[in-house]
């Protein structure tokens, strides 16, 4: 019998944060989101509706919250009989699965915000990995247990805990006074990284792998929510860092054709010839200053009339015309794409939502519509009149996919 799980008060700020702050995205199996792109999205294997991931959420939110595992399975149970979801795994097996991730990734990642707090960090310079209660220790986990290493050192990057399926290893700071108690006057010297071979069976792709760590945690969950703690005068010199964008997948993997020509039900319109022009066109079209639509995908996104201005800061480029189209776009996209991208100084994950539509024009002209979401607030509008450069915008996880006669 299967020891119960007990609640493990995550009723701190940081934690709840780092839940909240992440996107749903609909996925096949674990793996179709990969590493730290898992601190930017909340998924469960299999839920690939969008009402069933959305009630996933709200009792992992429960949970994260302070709910104990006992609740979490009687929602789970409910939500199950309410969408007549036919999961992969028992029961009991598949909620302990969810609860644990779920609570141990938010706990560890709200601890690292802690612990990265400028104050924190002078105080208390050092991280000491602590091995957990496991029945069935991984002898890796239990050789790191007791190690101290500097909060900078590069090792924390990819075994910072948790570091596996029902892991409970975790880090806990130290201060220099503390680090003199257990009879060290310096940090340890990190173990090596060993880089291991692993093959996703359902996909057959390979990847290199932490040895000693599951695959897909070979990662920092709270760096990839919140950074890497940096001096000011780093911060400002970069401006901040580039983000990289993570290749994902693309609409060969998912079966997709080319994007399809739609008939708007709204006209082309006017072209502005200063901001205020912008404002006032894009305040007509979403209906008021701030409008939240439903997109196709049946999450909310919210429209602010403070945007129009940074669209048309600069350069008024002809894109006030497909103004009218953006509750067509949000709300009856041909697709909709989960795209990441990794800031290369802080080592944070950003996470944007892509709504794709081809729009016709004229019998002879139409043009590629692209909106761009951050944490359900649209950021960016950008169009395209080649399909050339719309294969590049069709990449990473498919939230949204309009079936068309014939295809998918």
């Amino acid at each position: 019998m299967q020891p119960e799980i007990k609640g493990s008060g995550l009723q701190f700020k940081e934690a709840i944060d780092f839940f909240r702050q992440k996107m749903n995205v609909p996925t096949r199996r674990w793996t179709d989101i990969w590493q730290g792109a898992h601190a930017r999205a909340f998924m469960v294997a299999g839920a690939m509706k969008a009402d069933l991931l959305t009630d996933l959420r709200g009792a992992v939110d429960h949970a994260v919250t302070g709910g104990s595992f006992r609740n979490f399975q009687k929602d789970f149970d409910a939500i199950v009989d309410k969408h007549g979801w036919n999961y992969n795994g028992g029961r009991d097996w598949r909620t302990r699965v969810i609860y644990r991730t779920n609570m141990r990734a938010a706990y560890q990642a709200g601890r690292y915000r802690q612990m990265t707090d400028p104050d924190v960090l002078h105080h208390r310079p050092f991280w000491q990995y602590v091995h957990g209660d496991s029945q069935h220790p991984r002898p890796e986990h239990l050789a790191w247990d007791g190690l101290v290493l500097a909060a900078d050192d590069p090792w924390w990057q990819t075994h910072y805990t948790p570091n596996g399926w029902g892991c409970s290893c975790r880090v806990r700071s130290l201060s220099r006074r503390q680090l003199s108690r257990l009879g060290k006057d310096g940090p340890d010297k990190a173990p090596p990284l060993t880089l291991v071979n692993w093959t996703d069976k359902a996909t057959g792709e390979m990847r290199r792998v932490p040895k000693g760590i599951d695959p897909g945690f070979g990662h920092n969950i709270g760096e990839a929510a919140f950074g890497r703690p940096l001096a000011q005068s780093v911060i400002e010199k970069s401006r901040g860092g580039r983000w990289k964008a993570i290749e994902g997948k693309g609409p060969a993997d998912y079966g997709r054709g080319a994007v399809p020509i739609d008939r708007p039900k709204a006209k082309p319109g006017p072209r502005a010839q200063k901001t205020e022009d912008f404002e006032r066109l894009f305040e007509r079209a979403i209906g008021g200053k701030t409008v939240r639509l439903v997109d196709a995908a049946g999450d909310g996104i919210v429209l602010d009339k403070t945007l129009a201005a940074h669209l048309a800061e600069g350069r008024l480029d002809g894109r006030e015309q497909y103004l009218p189209f953006i509750k067509e776009l949000v709300e009856d996209p041909f697709e909709i794409w989960a795209a990441f991208a990794v800031n290369e100084l802080t080592g944070q994950y950003g996470i944007r939502r892509k709504y794709v539509k081809n729009i016709a024009l004229s019998r002879d002209k139409s043009v590629h519509l692209v909106a761009e979401a951050v944490n359900g607030v649209w950021v960016a509008l950008t169009f395209f009149p080649s399909s050339r450069v719309m294969q590049s915008i069709r990449n990473g996880v498919l939230v949204y996919g309009r079936k068309e006669k014939g295809g998918t």
